[in-house]
């Protein structure tokens, strides 16, 4: 029975110590074998400590940012708004609940591994030694309650100069900051892809702003309140320590956005040395954060323009090159008027972007692009979906403009064209129209297999998105898949005896192939 329940604990105790796998662990490891790897050599440690990469040190983390984000607000209110001497239940619980979670957090940090900038290093002596050279002091200064402490001291005895200590030795809980701008930077680029991490950045900012407000709005009640309230601060001559609580905190929070944006000082000017300092430090603090808001901010402007600022800048460089050449206004025009409806004000390059795909990812996207001529094209209809993969992942984009000549006359057949949208006129030499093509549509094939020249032009009749397949690999395909090639002439000959018909119509035109 005893071993059981000690091998029920150890299950217990690995599901939570042991690495398992996430988006930290994904980050970390290249591959599911790496980690099982990574779980065997922890199971076989003969000393306890926690992975970095296990679920508790995962949720103890984000519960300590939420604890330090906490504490980060209250803890300056209380020290600035609350009088020395109230001790209220709420308070002290509060306090002993952070000042517990403070010290446990030590704790867990002794032992706990660490990610190396190669490895993850679980050497207990060693992450020991680096932790107490490293944030132990900090940690610790900022875990124990000093300040209560010495307020506990100061009523016992009604010492007041003690009573002022105490509320300046509440400060030093505000060293946990570092800790979690450290936990907070660490997760945001593990949950959240690059995509959104400006986004994110930006309400990190904001959000810094607003906390650097609400510190910047306690300083400036605190230093006069510890002065004992002089009748030439802004508080005395407002009469603001006389209001409620959150009342002296709405002013203090104005009084701060006025000095930190640079519109004024608040309710009234500093008048006291301490009050000149705090205004300085305001003030610097208020500019170096406007700068970082402001260089966010237009990061992110351009990121979420950067499509449109490229063709902008694609728009700019054309119009330049267009008075560099001395090209008439006519071909000016239609080069502005390619790219504007090429990319309907964005710029992108799409070759590149598919090229980096790995090739299942690419078929699967080409495959979306092209769906709809997947579904129109009669020899696609029987075909196995690996064929369609294959001939679509050879397709190469086109954009044409009304007038453009896609398929001369007298040319030897070098391509054939899926049409994705627009539509295209075939014309004969004597410049008599034949057909007319419309989305989904096909052309060029005919002369491919035939090895003739064309005798007739397609010509866009407004604004193609097209799809071209080169006659090299039009061959390859047909010589690796021979049922195409047979659909293809079937459907070829069926087009040909249509054309023949429409020919005869026509008082023995002669019959196009294009």
């Amino acid at each position: 029975m005893k071993c059981m329940r000690a091998s029920k604990l150890k299950g217990v105790l690995d599901f939570w110590i042991l690495p398992y796998e996430s988006p930290f662990s994904r980050k970390i490891f290249d591959s599911i074998t790496l980690l099982k790897e990574e779980v065997e050599r922890c199971k076989n440690l003969d000393f306890f400590i926690i992975h970095p990469c296990s679920r508790f040190k995962i949720c103890w983390d984000l519960a300590a940012v939420i604890v330090l984000a906490v504490n980060m607000i209250v803890l300056p209110v209380q020290q600035a708004f609350f009088h020395p001497y109230t001790l209220k239940i709420g308070w002290l619980l509060f306090n002993l609940v952070t000042t517990v979670f403070y010290l446990i957090d030590i704790l867990v940090n002794f032992y706990s591994g660490a990610v190396m900038s190669d490895k993850i290093c679980m050497s207990r002596s060693f992450l020991m030694l680096r932790y107490l050279k490293g944030w132990f002091l900090i940690d610790f200064l900022g875990a124990v309650p000093f300040d209560f402490i010495l307020k506990i001291l100061a009523r016992y005895e009604g010492d007041h100069a003690m009573a002022a200590v105490a509320r300046s030795a509440g400060i030093l809980k505000m060293l946990r900051m570092p800790s979690l701008i450290r936990q907070v930077t660490i997760y945001q680029d593990v949950f959240f892809n690059t995509a959104h991490r400006v986004h994110v950045k930006l309400i990190n900012v904001l959000l810094s702003m607003l906390l650097l407000a609400h510190l910047n709005a306690c300083l400036l009640y605190f230093v006069p309140m510890i002065q004992g309230f002089p009748r030439t601060s802004w508080v005395a001559k407002n009469n603001v320590q006389d209001l409620a609580w959150y009342e002296q905190y709405i002013w203090s929070f104005f009084g701060a956005i006025c000095i930190m944006i640079g519109i004024g000082f608040g309710k009234s000017e500093p008048k006291e040395i301490p009050e000149v300092i705090v205004t300085c430090f305001v003030v610097i603090s208020g500019a170096v954060g406007y700068g970082l808001l402001l260089a966010n901010g237009t990061a992110l402007v351009q990121t979420l323009n950067y499509s449109r600022t490229s063709h902008e800048q694609i728009m700019s460089e054309v119009k330049q090159y267009s008075r560099y050449k001395k090209l008439p206004l006519s071909l000016q025009k239609r080069l502005r008027d390619y790219f504007e409806n090429r990319f309907k004000g964005q710029f992108f390059d799409e070759d590149r972007i598919i090229s980096q795909l790995s090739e299942v990812l690419r078929e699967d996207v080409l495959r979306h692009n092209c769906r709809a001529l997947v579904c129109k094209v009669p020899f696609f209809a029987d075909a196995e979906p690996h064929v369609v993969a294959d001939v679509v992942s050879r397709l190469r984009s086109e954009f044409y403009q009304p007038g453009d000549v896609i398929i001369a006359s007298g040319t030897v057949g070098s391509r054939m064209f899926f049409l994705q949208s627009g539509n295209v006129l075939v014309r004969l030499k004597d410049g008599t129209v034949v057909a007319q093509l419309k989305d989904g549509s096909y052309f060029g094939e005919m002369c491919l297999l035939s090895q003739e020249t064309r005798n007739a032009s397609v010509v866009a009749e407004a604004y193609c998105m097209l799809y071209s397949l080169a006659t090299e690999n039009f061959n390859e395909i047909l010589q690796k898949y021979p049922f195409l090639r047979q659909s293809m002439e079937r459907i070829a000959r069926l087009r040909s005896i249509q054309n023949q018909v429409t020919q005869a119509e026509r008082s023995g035109i002669e019959i196009h192939r294009f």
